[in-house]
């Protein structure tokens, strides 16, 4: 039980962090696919 709240809690510190990086990422992969399609 112990080791599932420390995970639980883990998993909520990290979400703030994890949004933005998603974020970045959709970002990251649309502007390639632009850069694709023109080169």
């Amino acid at each position: 039980m112990k080791n599932q709240q420390g995970n639980s809690k883990d998993i909520v510190k990290e979400k703030p962090f994890y949004q933005p990086n998603k974020m970045r990422q959709l970002i990251l992969l649309t502007v390639g696919r632009y850069l694709y399609q023109y080169v």
